[in-house]
């Protein structure tokens, strides 16, 4: 056996692992999903997956970090409203994946009952990319391109609630239409962005 297989053994593991917390969590919903659940249809032991997750929601969570990848991070190109169109059609994506936004949901709502699980989504899901959009925002008023006396953080708030408010709320349609509109709406009319 090379050093190689059990490194190789062990990420298909985790694959298998995280593919099968997002089915179990889609197929029961949140509450009914567990770690025993997870393991069977992973094929996996119980300890496999409590050595490197302390919970069904940190998996979740793994799953969900791990599935966005960068599409949702914020390009710099210099063209504050074309990046932030872009990087908005990448949540619209994401928030359109049924399957995704499914336990993403079900992250939030747990959430709200659990601190410690809030905190861990929004530390590494949340967070992130809202200090991109921040520093991307904080870029564009040091440029002239952004009025210097807006709230670069409740700019933020008012551009990504009309999406939050679609996908927990109204269930409306998300398309990259209505993102283009908000962006239109808020960062152009409201706070006076240029290209």
């Amino acid at each position: 056996m090379t050093d190689a297989e059990p490194n190789s053994r062990s990420e298909r593991a985790r694959v298998a692992i995280l593919a099968a917390a997002v089915e179990e969590c889609v197929a029961l919903g949140y509450e009914r999903t567990s770690v025993e659940g997870i393991a069977r249809r992973s094929r996996s032991g119980k300890q496999t997956i409590y050595r490197r997750w302390p919970s069904k929601a940190a998996v979740l969570l793994d799953a969900l970090v791990e599935s966005l990848g960068d599409t949702a991070d914020f390009p710099d190109t210099g063209d504050l409203v074309a990046d932030l169109r872009n990087q908005m059609h990448g949540v619209v994506r994401f928030f359109n994946d049924a399957r995704l936004s499914a336990v993403y949901r079900a992250l939030i709502a747990a959430g709200q009952s659990d601190a410690g699980e809030l905190r861990a989504m929004l530390d590494r899901l949340v967070e992130p990319r809202r200090a991109q959009a921040l520093e991307l925002l904080r870029r564009a008023q040091q440029n002239g391109k952004l009025a210097a006396d807006i709230e670069a953080s409740m700019l933020l708030d008012l551009l990504y609630a009309p999406l939050y408010y679609r996908l927990l709320i109204t269930q409306e349609a998300l398309t990259d239409d209505v993102a283009d509109s908000v962006v239109d709406l808020v960062l152009v009319r409201m706070a006076g962005a240029r290209p």
